[in-house]
């Protein structure tokens, strides 16, 4: 996937009066959208047509700096999501209060220019030439065992998926159009795919082994072994899916062995002691953290379906922000739920409308909950295949994984994945990630086994496994030799696709980004 780059612009502040002369203020943000948020916005179909756009927005701004009543007063090119996509991103833009207390911005707007960029399409890395000798082997598995068919396949699913989601603001028969231009472009640089990708191969390989894998791709079996069908697909798709549900109600009932993840819903018991029933004020609280932020604080949500309930009675600030939370209750108890809530309670805002009816220096409840989803686990797998059959594929799928670097969590991947964990709670997570990991793989081996238990026989499995063992290790070593190569590979050509299917999709359609009209006035 390709990382994204948007670019705010300057803001212009306009008096909402027409007889007023427009002017310009340096924007001061207090947050803008984050990372996250700028690369999960980018429209989905100039995300594959490699497309960039302009939006701009038109929004009131509050008495403490959050905007409301966004609209899109511009976007180019139209129809291809920009507008939406910026409009989704305006809960994330908050400009600093006026420095004197009370002060308000008077009537006014703000409009917000926001331009979507992508990065350049990296290069590709420097291709080795294929040895002489080798050229005729290269030549004919290119025919027998095309890697390029994968990758088109590969394609093809990512725009079915375009279809289905298309994004707002796309009618269908653009993304018809998308789907077209993105398959045309495979079509094209198929041919290219595969030189590289076999030049890379044949350079990791002795001629001994090319003659070997070669004999084995020819015959009617190999043939089968290697063709991506869209049946098969398909089963290897929902079995990934089904190792994955695995690994996550697994690794949870790991981790809440060890510590107690539920906890009932906190509930507000109504005034707390000691507080005077005429000063207490239910706010809303209309400024609330964003998915990144309750991730960053209660990571246990993503990673173990673990939910946060909380609730808190603050006294509301002259900018309303919450003053002197003290907890009420907070689940659940033994991760750290009161720290969390603390710390989410901070980045809450109360309704700029309850601060001019007094609610500032008052005291307000303040209810948090961060929900964490755990899906229910899949049912037992039952195999299918005959147990002769299945022993065989189990054995293909060992040899087949021989001498590949094995997956596994890592501490310093958890940091990157899933943000903070709490020193405490650590060792715990780890444990019980790995456990949910290797639960997964093995169900994905069962899975595995069956699906080419069924659909082989056992003397073809044999043929297979022979295969595997002969030349899977050496395949394995191709992999881990050109592992940088292949990866570089794939991100070349994933941006000289969306490159080509644009030039295609936008030989029959506007795509050029106009510049907006010049400014008067916010649009109604």
């Amino acid at each position: 996937m390709r990382r994204f780059v948007l670019v705010s612009g300057a803001v212009a502040l306009l008096a909402a009066s027409p007889a007023a002369a427009q002017f310009s203020l340096p924007a001061d943000w207090a947050e803008k959208p984050s990372e996250e948020a700028l690369s999960s916005n980018y429209p989905k179909l100039a995300q594959q047509m490699s497309l960039e756009g302009f939006a701009r927005l038109a929004c009131d701004v509050t008495l403490t700096g959050t905007l409301e009543g966004c609209r899109v007063d511009f976007e180019s090119p139209k129809g291809i999501g920009f507008g939406p996509s910026a409009l989704k991103m305006s809960e994330s833009f908050k400009m600093r209060p006026p420095l004197q207390p009370g002060a308000r911005y008077p009537n006014s707007a703000v409009r917000i220019p926001i331009h979507f960029r992508l990065p350049a399409t990296p290069p590709p890395p420097p291709v080795p030439p294929v040895d002489p000798g080798k050229k005729p082997l290269v030549d004919q598995l290119a025919r027998e065992a095309d890697p390029s068919q994968t990758w088109i396949s590969q394609v093809r699913r990512s725009a079915e998926r375009l279809t289905k989601d298309r994004g707002e603001g796309v009618d269908e028969e653009t993304a018809a159009a998308a789907v077209a231009a993105s398959l045309r472009a495979a079509d094209q640089l198929a041919p290219e795919m595969r030189r590289d990708y076999l030049a890379f191969m044949a350079d990791a390989l002795t001629t001994d082994e090319l003659s070997r894998f070669l004999a084995f791709a020819a015959t009617p079996t190999g043939k089968r072994y290697f063709t991506e069908r869209p049946e098969r697909i398909a089963r290897f798709e929902a079995l990934r899916r089904e190792a994955g549900l695995v690994q996550r109600v697994d690794a949870r009932a790991a981790f809440c062995a060890e510590l107690a993840c539920d906890g009932k819903p906190a509930v507000y018991p109504g005034v707390v002691a000691g507080e005077d029933e005429d000063s207490f004020v239910f706010a809303a609280w209309t400024q609330r953290p964003s998915a990144a932020e309750q991730q960053a604080i209660w990571p246990f949500a993503s990673i173990f379906g673990v939910s946060l309930s909380a609730i808190l009675s603050c006294a509301v600030g002259a900018q309303g922000a919450p003053e002197d939370c003290e907890i009420v209750a907070a689940g659940p108890p033994t991760l750290g739920a009161e720290k969390a809530a603390l710390e989410l309670a901070a980045l809450h805002r109360v309704n700029p409308r309850a601060l001019t009816e007094g609610a500032a220096g008052r005291r307000a409840p303040l209810t948090l909950f961060v929900w964490g989803h755990t899906p229910k686990s899949p049912a037992p797998f039952v195999a299918k295949a005959s147990p002769s059959r299945l022993e065989l594929a189990k054995q293909v799928y060992d040899a087949q994984s021989a001498g590949r670097t094995q997956q596994d969590f890592k501490p310093e991947d958890l940091d990157k994945a899933f943000g903070r964990i709490e020193p405490a709670f650590r060792s715990a997570a780890e444990a019980a990630l790995r456990q949910g990991y290797r639960n997964a793989a093995a169900r994905y081996r069962l899975g595995w086994a069956d699906l080419l238990g069924l659909e082989f026989t056992e003397p073809e499995l044999r043929e297979i496994l022979e295969f595997q063992k002969e030349v899977g290790p050496a395949l394995a070593r191709v992999g881990e030799v050109q592992k940088e190569n292949f990866e570089a590979l794939g991100k070349t050509y994933s941006g000289r696709l969306a490159d080509v299917a644009r030039d295609i999709f936008c030989a029959e359609r506007t795509c050029k980004v106009e510049k907006p009209p010049p400014d008067t006035k916010p649009a109604a």
